[in-house]
């Protein structure tokens, strides 16, 4: 019988979920998120919601997990989850899902200091706390005031400078899946951890289809540039940060140029942008949801991109990549910038000049750091990585 897994995951939109559906023939997914479900769910696996139960051992008793796979544990329902399962002897695990910015405390503050979010109730209504609550036992009373504080510095400081500031046995996870130790900064930060004992580092199991067709050979260019978009969306700090005139301006720029180079503008979109009325097309502009990715980076005369995880798989396989800078201070920007791997440009000043000037490679050295920080393993078997510690 296939082990079952609990997923604590973000459950709206499918390619978050790509590591678990290419092993659903393997285990027995569950995935837990919102509180109430979604007009339509989005995966075939068996979607549970934390309204519909009084205590995380309900959910226990009721689902039998094996092991449990989180993608972060802050939220009140999170870290009672978390506490219920270690209480019960369940391995608990917070998996990366993507390449993160090291300074991205400083990201989060910026964008409620910009009014992006909401401020965290202390706690919405009486069930949700009383749902927090049952998860403590005998064996946590060491927890006990760390575990009523929480709550208070979360609605006063957010999420992320909370568990930086309240870090207690409840809420971290037996161990961390993750990427790289370059990406397991943030971890490491948020959780005072200076080792790696509780680390496993597998790559990351979304670039494994990159890797392995990149590596397979190589592919003619056609005539298209490649932008890899953030999402227009008001949510979006780099969309709130430039506003939908400057980035429709951005659109017909850099199609402008690309069309006096013969090339046409292919832009892949954000998932969580699809369908954003800011989504700028001209004759000359192609908007990309779907794609084969791997053969749209492959083929592409130039690829562009601001901060994305696609970055990674582009400069792996071009050795660089011209960034657009809105005015945010990313840390991952700047430290690509640094191996030599990326060229910045201005959002709104970038001239076709600076697009034909002759880029200059990274060195070795800045090329095999840039793979050890951000791939990690380029063998592109993270996935089997990853079935492994869900087997073990």
């Amino acid at each position: 019988m296939a082990k079952k897994i609990l997923l604590v995951w973000e459950s709206s939109r499918k390619d978050l979920l790509e590591p678990f559906l290419n092993l659903k023939d393997e285990f027995e997914f569950v995935v837990l998120w919102y509180k109430f479900p979604l007009p339509e769910p989005q995966t075939d696996f068996t979607e549970i919601y934390f309204g519909d139960y009084n205590t995380p051992y309900h959910i226990l008793d009721e689902i039998e997990p094996q092991k449990i796979v989180f993608s972060t544990i802050h939220s009140y329902p999170q870290i009672a989850l978390n506490t219920a399962a270690k209480n019960r002897g369940i391995a608990t695990y917070i998996m990366h899902h993507g390449v993160y910015s090291s300074n991205v405390a400083d990201l989060i503050k910026l964008k409620f200091d910009m009014g992006i979010g909401k401020k965290r109730k202390l706690f919405t209504n009486l069930s949700s706390f009383t749902f927090y609550l049952s998860a403590l036992r005998p064996k946590n009373i060491r927890d006990l005031p760390s575990y009523l504080y929480y709550p208070y510095l979360i609605n006063k400081y957010g999420s992320y400078s909370a568990l930086k500031k309240c870090v207690f046995k409840s809420r971290l996870p037996s161990g961390y899946i993750q990427l790289s130790p370059h990406n397991a900064i943030i971890n490491k930060r948020s959780d005072h951890l200076q080792s790696d004992e509780k680390f496993t580092y597998i790559g990351h199991p979304p670039f494994d289809k990159f890797l392995l067709d990149f590596n397979s050979g190589n592919q003619h260019e056609e005539p298209y540039w490649l932008l890899v978009d953030f999402p227009n969306t008001y949510n979006n700090l780099a969309f709130k940060k430039s506003g939908p005139e400057n980035k429709i301006q951005f659109y017909k720029r850099l199609s402008a140029f690309a069309k006096e180079e013969k090339c046409t503008l292919k832009v892949k979109l954000h998932p969580a942008g699809y369908d954003s009325e800011y989504n700028y097309r001209d004759n000359n502009i192609e908007l990309i949801r779907h794609a084969d990715i791997t053969a749209l980076i492959s083929k592409a005369r130039r690829c562009f991109s601001f901060y994305s995880t696609l970055l990674i798989p582009i400069i792996f396989k071009k050795h660089h990549c011209f960034v657009f800078d809105v005015g945010l201070q990313i840390a991952l920007q700047t430290e690509l910038i640094e191996l030599g791997v990326i060229t910045k440009l201005d959002f709104k000043y970038f001239s076709l000049s600076e697009i034909q000037a002759p880029v200059k490679m990274p060195s070795p050295e800045a090329y095999n750091t840039f793979i050890e920080r951000y791939i990690y393993i380029t063998d592109g078997k993270a996935t089997q990585r990853l079935k492994l510690i869900l087997q073990n």
